[in-house]
């Protein structure tokens, strides 16, 4: 992080939609979708994956949520998206999607906003149909392929001995499994005019100075070379003054 003094209490940072978490799933799909989408600031966040989808067994639209890095996106293509996407002549109710249609082992309902929201951040897959007050939750919780390794540049006395590895999704989901929070943000930027080497910003929406993440988002933003191979090449060039032998940033 850029050495730069933070200011909590910036207008910005409490413009978030009023969204009522406690408030009951409405019957309207656009209005579930808005709660959901603001509380998680999307598209900005670009953690949210929104699939809008036609569900053809009762003809109504429906939008599945997940967060990317800690959802297992094989289940979520074989058992959720395509089942909902075949035509079925005996499905009738959303008890019929639950038993019928979706290739899944268990599945539980939420009707409350706070609810659905939770079950995300769990890494679960969430199922909202237009016309239904209920949120179908179906269990996608990602098992990571890597065994992550104790860290060996750190010692830690205390806490998970855990350190990041060379996969940008991993490392994400290391940090969404500590911090389970829609606040939390994950933004995209591509940097490098060859290899297009994809960065990405995380910071806790109502905690962080926006100021600094827009000095930081702009500083990645400029950087103007062909290729980025590693966090150490990176960090000098968003450093203010590239030449001082004066750490500018910590890690």
């Amino acid at each position: 992080m850029v050495r730069k003094k933070a200011s909590y209490n910036n207008n910005e940072n409490n413009e978030k939609s009023k969204v009522n978490k406690n408030e009951k799933l409405k019957k309207s799909l656009k209005k579930n979708k808005t709660h959901i989408e603001d509380s998680f600031f999307y598209p900005t966040n670009t953690s949210l994956i929104v699939k809008d989808i036609h569900v053809k067994a009762i003809n109504k639209m429906a939008a599945i949520y997940y967060l990317d890095v800690i959802c297992d996106v094989n289940i979520i293509l074989k058992h959720i998206l395509q089942p909902l996407s075949e035509d079925y002549d005996d499905i009738k109710s959303l008890s019929d999607i639950e038993k019928k249609l979706l290739n899944v082992k268990k599945t539980v309902y939420k009707t409350e906003v706070k609810g659905t929201i939770n079950e995300i951040l769990k890494g679960n897959t969430i199922i909202i149909i237009d016309g239904y007050q209920k949120a179908i939750v179906v269990n996608t919780t990602k098992v990571e392929a890597r065994q992550v390794e104790e860290p060996l540049r750190e010692n830690v006395i205390k806490g998970p001995m855990e350190s990041f590895v060379e996969s940008i999704k991993t490392n994400q989901s290391l940090i969404k499994k500590q911090l389970r929070d829609e606040n939390l943000i994950s933004e995209k930027i591509m940097v490098g005019k060859r290899s297009f080497n994809p960065v990405f910003l995380l910071y806790v929406k109502n905690l962080v100075n926006p100021d600094l993440v827009n000095d930081v988002r702009n500083r990645i933003s400029r950087i103007d070379v062909d290729s980025i191979q590693g966090i150490e090449i990176l960090e000098q060039l968003i450093e203010e003054k590239q030449k001082s032998i004066i750490p500018q940033l910590n890690k």
